[in-house]
C-alpha cells in the first residue's frame, strides 16, 4: 500500500474517533454502544486490538485515554497508527473498510475545530478560529 495512502487512512481512522475520545476513555469496551455510532465503535475495537500487540502503540493509546484532549498524544497515537498501517497492509485494507462512509475522501471531516484535506491542498487559504 502506497505510503500516502496509509497516512491518509491513519489521519482519517483517528479523525473519526476524535469527538469521541473522552466517551471511550471513560467507558469499557462493553458499554461504549451506548455512547458512539456503531461505525466508531467497530474502528475503536480494531485499533485497539491491533494496538494491543504493539508495546509502544498500547501505551500512547493507554497515554491518550488518560488524557484524550491533548494534541500531543493524539499525534503520538496517529504516528503509531501510521507505522503498523505500513508493515501491515491488511489492517490498512481492514481499517480502511471501517471508516464512516465507506472509505476515505479528499475534504473528509475532521470533527469538532479541525480540518483535514486528503490529497492536494496547494493554492487553497484554511482559516480557522472563532469568529473566521
Amino acid at each position: 500500500m502506497d505510503p500516502t495512502e496509509t497516512s491518509v487512512i491513519s489521519a482519517a481512522a483517528l479523525a473519526a474517533l476524535q469527538p469521541y475520545w473522552p466517551i471511550i476513555a471513560k467507558k469499557s469496551a462493553e458499554e461504549l454502544g451506548k455512547g458512539v455510532p456503531a461505525a466508531i465503535g467497530k474502528l475503536w475495537s480494531a485499533v485497539r486490538k491491533r494496538f494491543s500487540g504493539e508495546e509502544a502503540a498500547k501505551k500512547a493509546l493507554e497515554q491518550l485515554l488518560s488524557d484524550p484532549q491533548n494534541p500531543k498524544l493524539q499525534a503520538v497515537v496517529e504516528w503509531q497508527l501510521g507505522e503498523i498501517l505500513k508493515k501491515d497492509p491488511a489492517f490498512a485494507g481492514e481499517l480502511k473498510g471501517l471508516l464512516p462512509e465507506g472509505g476515505v475522501s479528499t475534504g473528509y471531516s475532521v470533527g469538532s475545530r479541525g480540518v483535514f484535506i486528503g490529497g492536494k491542498a496547494e493554492e487553497n487559504i484554511i482559516i480557522t478560529g472563532d469568529g473566521s
